[in-house]
């Protein structure tokens, strides 16, 4: 079994610390395979507050596989990195930065139901 870094950062000025449901993940893959967890939440603490660190490892060897999920505080902060951040260059790797599947959905299906309504009350308006 591998090691996984798990890196959590708590604000002492927040009461209570964010659910899950209000924060965004990021994928994160291409990086060289020894970089390590300081480097990434450096980097991407620079486009907004990181909740949680996980570089995924090999369960054989215990080294990086070379990608990574990292927690954002907000959909705006993460958004901001990926497009910061995708097809950047780290030590001479070009990075894939994109946001999660669970979150990605998330936006498609906020923007369905609205687009569903607006369908709802054209067609309403004119009966």
């Amino acid at each position: 079994m591998g090691i996984s870094y798990t890196l959590v950062i708590k604000k002492l000025s927040l009461p209570t610390r964010p659910t899950t449901s209000t924060m965004t993940s990021i994928f994160i893959v291409g990086f060289p395979k020894d970089t390590t967890p300081i480097l990434l939440l450096e980097l991407f603490s620079k486009y907004g507050t990181v909740e949680n660190l996980n570089i995924v490892e090999d369960p054989k060897t215990g080294l990086s596989k070379g990608y990574a999920f990292i927690q954002m505080k907000s959909l705006k902060s993460a958004e901001r990195a990926v497009v910061a951040l995708n097809n950047s260059e780290l030590r001479g790797r070009k990075l894939t930065v994109k946001i999660g599947d669970k979150d990605k959905k998330k936006v498609t299906e906020s923007g369905k139901a609205w687009k569903s309504r607006s369908r709802k009350n054209e067609s309403g308006a004119g009966k």
